[in-house]
């Protein structure tokens, strides 16, 4: 296998051959995946009003970047994430065919979506399948619910099951949930129309294996079809693009093995290196437009498959080793170095959304959604949870995700929406008055404003469980999607690039993704590897504690500096 060297300026002579681009962090792959889409355009005898490009990325913020980067070619072109693709061009308009086969209501289709997880809906379930000894295990029968993904076996058939890294997660008391079970708990959603994110991979395989036609209509519209962030493909959806690639459709894929960071999404790491395409032409980017010579003498010594070149020639400080907590940390970079603007990265979204507001680490409860199980009122649990939920999302500007969450306890066909505006601006006038102070101060706020009856707290292990824990602690568990502040995991920060950053770790064993990386077997190197390389101009890296014997493993490529 023959590689070519390229970089991010360079054109393709020839488009009409498959091609993967293997290009590592700050190499440019947005942009020379854009202007490779240009050149097609410019240039292809097979493109017209009707047949279009499809470019394929991973999230909404990357599908923005691409359009905005394509300026007025981006008509021509289909710049979408791959559910939103798949659901547009294969489930929508084919999804009659397997309706009956699958009790869908296809007729009330409209979009995909995480599943509304209702009572009514888990006891109706639970009842069908002889399960009804779960019924007061909701809780954990949510979580393994939300857990089950769509996996493509060796026989070529896809069943809905848990990944065997959450097998622990079907067992509720000493039993297990039944594995044939949880695909009726998705046919009570598909019967009012309402399917999931991973649904839309289900389905779109199964149509195109039983009526091969409609791939036929997807090569005639689309006569390239190009993949960015190709490393997180998971094997359903690498099927679905193998089957378009079959005829006349040419494939391109770009991405970086090295970050292969959604395991937890079904994406396998081996999958970059070894996709293959008839006569596919391989090409690598090496050079590094992003970081300083010295951040990337770093990110060199962690993986071993390429060998950056840094393109910005500038004086550039060593990277920071910091010991200390997480205050400490955060004064030395502004006082010790006199840097107030940089991206701090954690690797859980608790610990990046506390950051936010000053938390102090040592007051985070990480099981406290699991908690909330001690409350037996399920109506007071579930107006609790999508109202902390919706408050975070609307202060972050997520106003969509917050009416969503909203719609859960005041139903659009029970409710009209100025009713949720009305209280969702209401508990936000409160806020800085509730946010330090206890979950049962603020169920009380709740009970002023809500139409619905909340049960009143009374002594118990509800009460109890309310009034130790703060509001602030509650909210800190929020997942805050595609977030766009400088406090953010290390999952959304993929794509993003910061002046300054600083990783914040957990211990010193952490930092064995530098003394002793292993990218190729161990992808929570991988995560810290993506953390380090959005930093442009400085990079520190946080921990609580270093044994002054191992400091020399550091010292040729950090500054450290002892809190």
């Amino acid at each position: 296998m023959s590689i070519i060297q390229i970089d991010s300026n360079q054109r393709l002579d020839d488009i009409e051959h498959h091609f993967k681009v293997s290009a590592g962090p700050g190499a440019g792959k947005t942009h020379w995946l854009v202007e490779h889409i240009k050149n097609v355009l410019h240039y292809s005898n097979r493109l017209n009003k009707i047949r279009k490009i499809a470019c394929i990325t991973y999230t909404n913020i990357a599908v923005e970047t691409i359009l905005t980067r394509l300026s007025t070619s981006a008509t021509r072109v289909d710049v979408s994430t791959i559910h939103s693709f798949l659901y547009r061009h294969i489930v929508k308009p084919y999804a009659f065919l397997i309706a009956d086969e699958y009790g869908l209501n296809y007729s009330k289709l409209d979009g995909h979506d995480e599943l509304n997880h209702s009572y009514s809906k888990i006891n109706n379930w639970l009842e069908l399948t002889n399960q009804k000894y779960f019924i007061s295990e909701q809780n954990k029968l949510i979580h393994a619910l939300d857990s089950v993904q769509w996996q493509l076996q060796d026989d070529g058939e896809i069943y809905l099951q848990l990944p065997a890294t959450k097998a622990y997660v079907g067992k509720i008391t000493h039993l297990y949930i039944k594995k044939a079970s949880y695909i009726d708990y998705r046919k009570q959603h598909w019967s009012s129309g309402k399917i999931h994110h991973d649904d839309v991979l289900f389905f779109s395989y199964q149509l195109i294996k039983k009526f091969p036609y409609i791939l036929e209509v997807i090569r005639a519209k689309f006569p390239y079809f190009f993949i960015d962030e190709f490393q997180d493909c998971n094997p359903i959806q690498l099927g679905i693009i193998k089957k378009i690639a079959e005829s006349e459709t040419i494939i391109g894929a770009i991405g970086d093995p090295a970050q292969s960071i959604y395991e937890f999404q079904g994406a396998v790491y081996a999958q970059f290196n070894s996709f293959r395409l008839p006569q596919i032409r391989f090409y690598e980017m090496n050079q590094n437009n992003r970081s300083t010579s010295k951040i990337i003498n770093i990110l060199n010594r962690v993986r071993a498959d390429i060998t950056q070149i840094p393109v910005r020639q500038i004086e550039c400080d060593l990277p920071s080793l910091i010991i200390g907590d997480q205050s400490q940390t955060i004064y030395a970079i502004k006082n010790t170095y006199g840097i107030h603007d940089f991206c701090s990265l954690s690797r859980l979204n608790i610990d990046s959304n506390a950051l936010k507001i000053e938390l102090d680490n040592t007051s985070l409860v990480h099981n406290l959604f699991d908690r909330l199980a001690e409350d037996n009122s399920p109506i007071r649990r579930k107006i609790l949870v999508c109202s902390v939920k919706a408050v975070e999302l609307a202060r972050e500007k997520k106003f969509k995700d917050s009416f969503k969450e909203l719609s859960k306890i005041f139903p659009l066909n029970e409710f009209p929406l100025n009713f949720s505006l009305a209280f969702l601006v209401n508990i936000l006038n409160e806020y800085d008055d509730f946010k330090d102070k206890s979950l049962s101060y603020f169920i009380e706020i709740l009970r002023k404003n809500s139409r619905f009856e909340i049960p009143k707290l009374r002594k118990g292990k509800a009460k109890d469980l309310y009034d130790m824990h703060l509001y602030n602690q509650l909210s800190v568990c929020i997942n805050i999607p595609e977030d766009m502040s400088l406090n953010k995991t290390i999952h959304k920060s993929k794509g993003d690039e910061f002046d300054n950053v600083v990783l914040f770790l957990k211990s010193e064993n952490d930092l064995e993704f530098i003394t002793n990386p292993e990218l190729m077997i161990n992808e929570e190197h991988r995560i810290n590897y993506v953390a380090i390389s959005r930093a442009k101009n400085r990079l520190f890296i946080s921990v609580p504690s270093l044994d002054a014997a191992n400091e020399p493993k550091f010292s040729e490529h950090f500054e450290i500096l002892r809190c």
